[in-house]
């Protein structure tokens, strides 16, 4: 993959600090009322954050995006895509539940680094070894050996869970898009009979977003890091194999987000490896994410509409303010049009109640979309959801649990890799930086754990460490190539 370059040493976290000042009148000067009011209450929080964690920035600042570290990538994401986007939305609203919507929102950025902290208090990151071992490159190990066959297991199952969904789905959305020049007209429908409606077991629903979240991202990456470190015709070949399955598996719905989720994972891998970044090499992973959802987003569209700047304008909504404004579509209903549910929105509480689950973001999606009989849903991040069931209580606790959450999982994630760029490191990091960018903004707590399968990463981290721990401490910088 080329000649490394040594890694950037720029502080981001500081510069933000000492620009802190500047900021301020910077938006003294452009901003007035209470546009001024809400930036300037933003950027206090963040700065506020930033004071907080600023000895440990490499693991929870933007310092910290240098090794992909999962706390960074939530605060830096939230942050551009929530936060910031939420201003806009604020202003173009009137409802008197705005105020909460912003202050939830803030909330993040006075619990969040307060927690991290406290757990570092009882579950210490080892800054030093972050320091030293994250300077150099990739680390080989003896568990490469046993990474490769779990890959090709990982690979035999992927081709049988494939084979079990073509079986299983009547019509491909991604086949009707070559075979049917109408297919616009049909496709969200078909999209959602190829997924959420699929008439199948909720044990084969989970296995197939698995294989799209989980399996494949790992695969891929898990291959490319063999292939970068030891330059072998069988781990280029299964990389290959991974990555076309991948791209072919993830596209056969035309959801945008799961195929874009794996270019961009292949971006951060070459990032991370070559630990520098140019203007250049963000406008070409930014052109490779997005050719994906811009050719869906030109299908779907009517032929009258399929100019490139709507097409273009349309993305730049869908990133940058959906995400802010369906989530004030939770704070605009509940509790003014359905009381708060205490519970009911998730299967962690809603087994208290006779009714069962109610469905929080499809009810919310036929309000906003005013379609009363759509099997969409307005999924919002992890704040809308807990709002709905229990209000600024709500809102408060689970952004507790989120950080608690995300200290503890990268941790679990240093510990299992020994805090080396080894293949553990580096595939969970990079294959799961979807997860905690685009979907974490645009998706419950619940659905994060169990239908994007981070539950299921969890319990192999943890039986890893209980059955290789020894073997990852023993083999954390070996030099040679020759036992793989």
């Amino acid at each position: 993959m080329g000649k490394k370059n040594k890694p950037t040493n720029i502080d981001f976290d500081k510069i933000f600090i000492i620009l802190f000042p500047a900021l301020l009148l910077i938006a003294t000067a452009i901003f007035k009322e209470e546009t001024y009011f809400l930036v300037v209450s933003l950027l206090a929080c963040i700065f506020f954050y930033e004071l907080v964690i600023f000895k440990y920035r490499l693991i929870y600042g933007l310092n910290g995006l240098r090794i992909l570290s999962i706390p960074s990538l939530v605060f830096f994401t939230y942050t551009i895509l929530i936060a910031i986007p939420s201003i806009t939305v604020y202003l173009s609203e009137t409802h008197p539940n705005r105020f909460l919507y912003f202050f939830s929102i803030l909330c993040y950025y006075i619990i969040v680094p307060l927690s991290y902290r406290t757990s570092f208090l009882f579950s210490p990151i080892k800054i030093n070894l972050l320091h030293k071992n994250f300077l150099g490159g990739f680390k080989k190990s003896k568990l490469d050996i046993i990474g490769y066959e779990i890959l090709l297991i990982m690979f035999s199952i992927s081709v049988g869970i494939l084979f079990i969904y073509l079986l299983r789905v009547d019509r491909i959305p991604l086949f009707e898009i070559f075979s049917n020049k109408n297919a616009y007209l049909a496709l969200e429908i078909l999209r959602e009979k190829s997924m959420k409606l699929l008439d199948v077991s909720i044990f084969e629903k989970y296995l197939f977003s698995w294989q799209r979240e989980i399996i494949l991202p790992f695969g891929i990456l898990g291959s490319l890091f063999l292939a970068a470190q030891y330059n072998r015709n069988k781990y280029k070949i299964l990389f290959l194999l991974f990555l076309l399955m991948g791209i072919f598996n993830n596209s056969l719905t035309v959801a945008k987000m799961p195929t874009a989720s794996i270019i961009f994972s292949l971006c951060s891998f070459y990032f991370i490896y070559r630990q520098r970044i140019n203007f250049k090499f963000v406008l070409i992973s930014l052109i490779v994410i997005f050719i994906f959802p811009i050719f869906i987003m030109y299908v779907v569209s009517i032929p009258e509409l399929r100019s490139p700047e709507i097409v273009f304008t349309a993305l730049l909504n869908r990133i940058f303010v959906i995400p802010a404004a369906v989530l004030f579509q939770y704070f605009k209903i509940f509790p003014s049009m359905h009381s708060f549910l205490y519970g009911k929105s998730t299967n962690l509480f809603s087994w208290l109640y006779s009714e069962g689950n109610f469905k929080t973001a499809n009810y919310v999606a036929k309000i906003w979309w005013q379609e009363p009989n759509t099997t969409g849903s307005a999924n919002a991040i992890y704040l809308g959801n807990f709002w709905a069931d229990f209000g600024i209580a709500g809102v408060i606790f689970s952004t507790l649990f989120v950080a608690l959450f995300l200290h503890y999982f990268y941790l679990l994630i240093l510990r299992s890799s020994n805090y080396s760029k080894n293949i553990i490191y580096i595939t969970l990091t990079t294959g799961l930086v979807g997860t905690f960018t685009f979907n974490f903004i645009s998706t419950s707590v619940t659905i994060l754990f169990i239908t994007k399968g981070l539950i299921f990463v969890i319990i192999l981290l943890i039986l890893q460490n209980l059955f290789f721990g020894r073997l990852v401490k023993e083999s954390n910088s070996i030099k040679t190539s020759s036992f793989v």
